[in-house]
């Protein structure tokens, strides 16, 4: 569903003013002083800074109470809440708004009272209590519309409509979608239109994917796909800026997800022409691209993980099944890594490997994903009962404290009830204990005979056992002798790849003093180094192609067969490490007729280029997806790739950039594979993280004065104790082939 809009900061306003200057005022004032609380206020007003304005509010509310100050503790509870909402402690945030509410109510500070209940909705409402999230909401909507403040008025009803979404209320949350609508029709505001259709649409979507409706799913899809054109028609229109462009671009992206979803399941409902299923895929791929291109130009990658859910979803429509399950792990890999972040969309992502082990006839991986799935959706509903019994306490505890008088009256009344009670009690106890020991001897009487059964059915499974042992241990002779055979087909395999590669003295020669550390997952590798020289002019390629192994040594010697035809008829005037990228990429393609259709070939390449100009000190660099990092005078720079491979993709009408970058003697450059960045192992605190490349630009950093033998020592020990814990933990196994290359000039 949409997302919740919670996290807003209304209170915080774009000036100029200095709120660190501020704090230094403040600060010289004697803490009685009630004008420090005017000063307070106005930090605590135009700070962004969560944890600034944590540690304020809380200064705040202390001189507050101290003062009797009604204004300044109605602001610092009213913070607190929101800090502690932020930070997800809901417990500490209803309990500030509770107390908060009480004083805005006395002072009549109306929009606040409704920001304060709009919180508390907003907490309700993730626990999927939506007769509490409306009973507060509603309140809210009431401060709002006492106010005029129409743009809270339809935040509020947009929660509204997902709290009731997401608890199967649709009719409900239709009629808050439309209520948006119309005032964004009332207003000509497109934003508004934007979030309203995109409401509707994607509640048509979830019903139809209910398996639940029987008979109407076809008009509910139609629905939603009408819907769903209308919200990303209005996106793409100019905004009122009110949210900001990010939450506006949000909402864009959003709509593209959904309507791409609507249209995949159109094309797998209905038997369309095959020239129709193709441009509604194709619609699809744009889509895709377009928000892709979104993220990269604006910095929200971390919205895409729904997207990239789609993209895998249109890969299986278009039977691309190989190309969705490489998606699907690259997703898992992530998800795996950050389980607290992600393991809301665990459940999403097993549905998607469902779908591509049937596309492939792999049934029992179907089954087995088919019940992960469920697994992680129960999962993902206990945790949310879990939130609600958290907030119960918190709503408790906050009851509690507001009837400390009448229970203390009431104390010497309980404690004459306690006593007469007490006897009774003590019977019963006595009752009970002699209940539990009869139940305690009959247990232990049918456990005795229990034991002596599966005794016995323990004695014709060891021989069954036995009768198994035999066979698999002539089974396990066929297999060693096969393996053994295929072991020297692959060794023999991995000479001819070596052969096709520089040795360390061609490399020396073309390129100088370098440094290689290679290390390939299997006996054959995905990973390549390749070296030439054309004139004066020195080559550099250090590539990672798809997988590893076997089909990855394939697509390296294609790799390496076509930049040595490329090269070979390039003279000293025409070489350009753009030109080369760009005219590998067209040939590969070629090579594995990767034509941008369905059921093509998804087989690439990420690769780092470097063209050496030693009689001008330029080095000339273009990447897909591999990064070029330089060290000059002990300081470290990453010069960007391209976000586009070898190979077919959304983008691969988009030729590679050609960065021309000045160098002087005693500079370094080094290129790499992602499989040293994205090895598992485990930090200093013990924990499962990946090496990362800001981890290995750090230890070049440190290392880089070495000699470079020395410097491949290090790499290689920073690795194997990345792996192992510094020997302290279970040695995680090498995950993708490796190559980390560094030249000196």
């Amino acid at each position: 569903m949409v997302v919740l809009l919670g996290g807003l900061n209304l209170y915080a306003q774009e000036t100029e003013l200095n709120v660190d200057s501020l704090i230094r005022v403040q600060r010289g004032m004697d803490e009685k002083d009630t004008a420090r609380i005017a000063i307070l206020r106005e930090i605590i007003s135009l700070s962004n800074d969560v944890d600034t304005i944590n540690h304020y509010a809380s200064v705040l509310l202390e001189i507050a109470e101290e003062n009797n100050h009604a204004i300044g503790r109605g602001s610092a509870l009213a913070r607190l809440s929101w800090c502690n909402y932020v930070m997800g402690d809901y417990t500490k945030s209803l309990e500030y708004a509770y107390n908060g509410i009480a004083v805005t109510d006395s002072l009549g500070e109306t929009f606040t009272s409704a920001y304060l209940e709009f919180l508390i909705g907003n907490i309700y409402a993730m626990t999927l209590n939506a007769t509490k999230a409306d009973e507060f909401y509603r309140k809210a909507l009431e401060g709002y519309l006492e106010c005029n403040d129409t743009t809270s008025m339809v935040m509020t009803l947009s929660n509204i409509a997902v709290s009731h979404s997401d608890n199967s209320m649709y009719e409900e949350a239709e009629a808050s979608y439309k209520e948006i609508i119309e005032l964004g029709l009332s207003s000509n505001n497109y934003f508004r239109l934007a979030i309203g259709y995109l409401g509707l649409g994607s509640i048509a979507l979830e019903q139809y994917d209910n398996e639940l409706i029987v008979g109407s799913n076809e008009e509910l899809l139609s629905e939603a796909l009408k819907y769903l054109d209308k919200a990303y028609e209005n996106s793409l229109k100019t905004f009122d800026g009110y949210y900001g462009k990010m939450d506006e671009l949000e909402v864009r992206m959003q709509s593209i997800t959904y309507l791409v979803s609507a249209i995949l399941r159109e094309v797998e409902l209905r038997r369309d022409a095959i020239s129709v299923r193709g441009e509604k895929l194709n619609r699809c791929r744009a889509l895709l691209a377009d928000e892709y291109i979104l993220a990269s130009n604006n910095g929200l990658d971390s919205f895409l993980t729904e997207a990239d859910l789609v993209r895998t979803d249109y890969l299986v429509v278009s039977g691309q099944c190989s190309s969705a399950l490489h998606v699907a792990d690259s997703l898992y890999r992530c998800f795996e890594a950050d389980l607290e972040q992600y393991s809301d969309y665990m459940g999403d992502l097993y549905e998607e490997y469902t779908k591509i082990y049937r596309g492939l006839s792999r049934k029992d991986d179907a089954l087995k994903s088919s019940e992960q799935a469920r697994y992680w959706q129960l999962k993902k509903r206990s945790n949310s009962y879990a939130v609600t019994a958290t907030q119960s306490i918190a709503q408790a505890q906050f009851d509690e404290q507001m009837r400390q008088r009448e229970i203390a009256t009431k104390q010497n009344q309980v404690r004459l009830e306690e006593a007469k009670h007490r006897q009774t009690i003590v019977s019963i106890a006595s009752i009970v204990v002699l209940v539990l020991v009869s139940l305690l001897a009959l247990a232990i009487a049918a456990n005795y005979r229990r034991q002596k059964r599966n005794n016995l059915q323990l004695n014709l499974v060891n021989s069954e056992l036995e009768l198994q042992k035999i066979e698999i241990e002539e089974q396990s002779k066929v297999i060693s002798r096969v393996n053994s055979e295929m072991t020297d087909s692959i060794t023999y395999a991995s000479n001819i790849q070596k052969a096709a590669m520089p040795t360390d003295e061609q490399l020396q020669s073309i390129i100088g003093d370098h440094m290689l550390f290679y290390r390939p997952l299997n006996i054959v590798s995905g990973d390549y180094y390749w070296a030439q020289r054309v004139g004066n002019l020195r080559l550099l390629v250090v590539a990672d192609c798809t997988g590893h192994g076997v089909p990855g040594a394939f697509v390296s010697l294609l790799g390496i067969s076509i930049l040595n035809e490329i090269t070979a008829g390039l003279g000293v005037e025409n070489v350009s490490a753009s030109v080369i990228l760009d005219t590998l990429r067209d040939n590969f393609k070629k090579m594995l007729k990767q034509n941008g259709n369905e059921g093509d070939n998804r087989d690439g390449m990420d690769l780092a280029l470097v063209v050496i100009d030693v009689d001008n000190k330029k080095i000339h660099y273009s990447g897909a997806f591999r990064p070029l990092i330089m060290i000059h005078e002990g300081e470290l720079s990453k010069i960007e790739a391209d976000r586009m491979p070898i190979g077919s993709h959304l983008l691969d009408n988009q030729p590679f950039t050609d960065n021309v970058i000045d160098y002087v003697e005693g500079d370094l450059f080094y290129m790499f594979s992602d499989g040293i960045t994205d090895q598992f192992g485990y930090n200093e605190r013990g924990d499962v993280k990946k090496f990362t490349a800001k981890r290995l630009n750090s230890i070049l950093l440190d290392i880089h004065k070495l000699p470079f033998s020395e410097q491949k020592s290090r790499i290689s020990e920073a690795v194997d104790n990345w792996r192992n814990g510094n020997g302290t933990k279970p040695s995680y196994e090498q995950t993708d082939d490796t190559i980390v290359f560094g030249i000196r000039l």
